[in-house]
């Protein structure tokens, strides 16, 4: 049990043996992934709703959002800075609990249950997986990406939907190494899931449903 514990540890600790193709440690020294840590920060940018609305008047589900927002941006900034596998493994999981919970709301889904549900069982395959999370992260991403958005879209969200397209190619582009694009992703989705919030807030606000199926009764947010 020694051993198996030690190796784990190990295990913990090792570099990830995937990353971007930005260069290693050639702005700071004590940061692998410059550009990619200076702007995983981002990732919290939806926050700023706690600073412009009364707690009171958001919903839990979208507070559970913001709160996983925050975390995302937290482990995407220790994770750039190190690229411990243990870090890489938390980042991939909580940004797609992160996106999950966004797409989830974008269709009108507001039940915490739901919400909570869904993280669990996502946080449940990345700590099962969590060796080799690479692959099974793009995978969960295809199947909410079109009807997330078509929801954008729809909304009159085109800014959104256009900058998450450009996210998904440069972290494509960085991915199939051809450009070190990896710290523009981080902007473009920051901004869609930024947007998103927003969308959802002004659709509740103006007292109509968003939806998959309802869209068409829903002005397109102004806020």
């Amino acid at each position: 049990d020694t051993v198996k514990g030690s190796v784990l540890w190990e295990e913990l600790g090792r570099r990830a043996s995937v990353t971007t193709i930005e260069a290693k440690f050639s702005v700071h020294p004590s940061v692998a992934e410059f550009w990619c840590f200076v702007t995983s920060p981002a990732y919290a940018a939806p926050a700023v709703l706690w600073f412009l609305y009364p707690l009171a008047s958001l919903p839990p589900a979208l507070h559970f959002v913001l709160v996983n927002c925050t975390l995302t941006a937290v482990f995407s900034s220790l994770y750039h800075m190190t690229l411990f596998k243990a870090l890489s493994s938390m980042d991939a999981g909580q940004a797609l609990i992160n996106f999950y919970n966004l797409s989830l709301l974008l269709a009108g889904v507001t039940s915490m249950r739901v919400h909570c549900a869904v993280a669990a069982a996502l946080a449940m395959v990345f700590i099962a997986m969590w060796r080799k999370t690479a692959k099974i992260s793009l995978v969960l991403v295809a199947f909410v990406v079109p009807p997330s958005l078509y929801v954008l879209w729809a909304r009159g969200e085109h800014g959104a939907a256009i900058s998450f397209v450009v996210g998904v190619c440069c972290f494509l582009a960085d991915r199939l190494k051809f450009l070190p694009l990896h710290s523009l992703w981080h902007l473009t989705v920051a901004y869609t899931a930024y947007r998103s919030c927003f969308t959802f807030l002004g659709a509740l606000q103006s007292g109509c449903h968003v939806s998959l199926w309802s869209l068409q009764h829903c002005p397109p947010s102004r806020i």
